[in-house]
């Protein structure tokens, strides 16, 4: 029988997220025992750890072993799972289709048989790679019992290979990849496997975690002087600021926050950033956790360089290459231009055609032209001409869709028509004021599409031709630090 704790059987519940190690804390007192977990994701062993304690708050015999838990896996999405051997895993597939979570279709999640299905697979494997007590299994869920700690390590993969690459359907050959993944790290961190326990250095691993996390984090550091709030929980500390409490400090904190979620979502060999990062816990995330190119993505990145992160701006590097590849055939396709093209949103698998619904938005094709600063921002900080020579060729291509992008207006100046300055509209005739117009305007809609009297459409605007300016010179200097005269932007 499972006795659910009830709201007064747990007290000094507390939460924390330590910046300097990247380590939360989760802690709470109940039968005078406090539980204790803490948890990481080591980027050098690719795997998520818990480490699970128990001690009496005071009149314990020393050793005691307090700890009792158990622990499974499922999914969201179809998944299969078990338990085996002090592991808990799942294998499973995505959707073939997930609809948008701001549309009214039906049903939002289109499942094809698996055998001809090329959704992508997935296995997650949660194992006991360290305790000192009782580890077994029913088929169900893992259990832990009488025990002073226990180690969980956690690691999943899905067999995405690439956007234009071939998977393979097996979930199973995932499952074994992260198995023989997990005993190498026994084997490296010293786990031995007795009758009733296995011991392995949690130590060594948290340690391993936090010199590799400290390498970037500790680059930098900003005192706006002490904590006028002290131990408060951040959720106060910013009612308290919203209320006009002068608190500096909370601004350095959130300086470090944005660091810390930086280095954690986005490293050399990962996906670059998205709306939601790694962080999205939903099949139907807002807006479906892609790149809005318009300017979440150059936002994601534009502390990279000036907080001491170069690092970690290289996956958008990598996004930049893919969509030039697959921006080629948008460029052609739609344009009949040369060059490449992105427009407002992207995904994974490297989308570059306006999207649907209001021109405000979807019809922008300056996303992949404004990302292309981030090449020259990176370079303007390290110096790295072997960088810019690799990104070179996606610079100059974006610089050569948008020469045959421009047309000439009637004072003979090069512009670009239809134009639009991304999600902003203006009323295009008539003596009312703005606040006048908006009281005639559907509430329900923020862009009123279907006003007659406001547009998003116009010739020229500021944010192209600034765009425009900046891209045209950074080719122009690239070229010139690189020393290919001979290989101009064509005409």
């Amino acid at each position: 029988m499972v006795i659910e704790p009830q709201k007064d059987d747990i007290s000094d519940y507390r939460r924390q997220l330590q910046l300097g190690t990247a380590v939360e804390t989760v802690s709470w007192v109940r039968d005078n025992i406090r539980y204790t977990r803490e948890y990481f994701v080591s980027f050098p062993d690719n795997k998520a750890f818990i480490y699970c304690t128990a001690e009496r708050e005071e009149g314990g015999a020393e050793g005691e072993k307090l700890l009792d838990f158990a622990f499974g896996l499922d999914s969201s999405l179809h998944y299969v799972n078990g338990t085996q051997d002090g592991e808990a895993y799942l294998t499973g597939i995505a959707p073939d289709h997930a609809e948008p979570n701001y549309t009214a279709v039906t049903p939002r999640f289109i499942y094809k048989a698996p055998e001809e299905s090329d959704a992508i697979r997935f296995a997650c494997c949660a194992r006991v790679v360290s305790c000192d007590g009782k580890v077994f299994s029913d088929g169900a869920r893992v259990y832990v019992n009488h025990a002073g700690y226990a180690l969980i390590a956690v690691q999943a993969k899905t067999n995405y290979a690439g956007f234009r690459k071939e998977r393979d359907r097996d979930a199973g050959k995932l499952l074994e990849q992260i198995r023989q993944d997990l005993d190498s790290l026994e084997a490296a961190y010293g786990s031995t496997v007795g009758a009733a326990a296995k011991s392995i250095s949690y130590a060594s691993i948290k340690n391993r975690h936090i010199s590799d996390y400290q390498s970037l984090y500790n680059r930098l550091d900003l005192d706006l002087g002490r904590e006028l709030s002290g131990n408060l929980p951040t959720t106060q500390r910013l009612a308290y600021c919203a209320e006009g409490v002068d608190d500096p400090s909370l601004a350095a904190l959130l300086l470090q926050y944005s660091r810390y979620l930086t280095i954690a979502g986005s490293r050399p060999g990962t996906q670059a950033l998205n709306l939601q990062g790694i962080w999205n816990d939903t099949p139907a995330p807002p807006w479906s956790s892609n790149y809005t190119n318009n300017i979440n993505v150059e936002m994601n990145y534009w502390p990279c360089e000036a907080l001491g992160l170069p690092e970690c701006h290289l996956p958008m590097m990598d996004l930049l290459t893919e969509l030039s590849e697959s921006g080629k055939q948008t460029a052609e396709g739609y344009y009949h231009s040369r060059g490449w093209v992105t427009h407002h949103n992207a995904d994974l698998w490297r989308s570059t055609e306006p999207s649907c619904e209001d021109a405000s938005w979807s019809w922008w094709p300056f996303g992949g032209a404004w990302m292309c600063q981030h090449i020259w921002t990176h370079y303007e900080f390290t110096r790295d001409e072997a960088f810019l020579q690799k990104m070179y060729p996606v610079l100059r291509e974006a610089a050569v869709f948008m020469l045959d992008f421009l047309v000439e207006n009637k004072e003979g100046y090069l512009v670009t028509a239809p134009s639009l300055s991304p999600e902003n509209k203006f009323i295009t005739d008539g003596e009312d004021t703005v606040i006048e117009l908006i009281d005639e305007v559907s509430r329900e809609s923020r862009c009123s599409p279907n006003h007659p009297r406001i547009s998003a459409v116009t010739i020229g605007s500021t944010m192209d031709m600034s765009i425009l300016r900046e891209l045209f010179s950074n080719v122009a200097q690239a070229a010139d630090i690189l020393k290919l005269e001979d290989d101009p932007v064509p005409a």
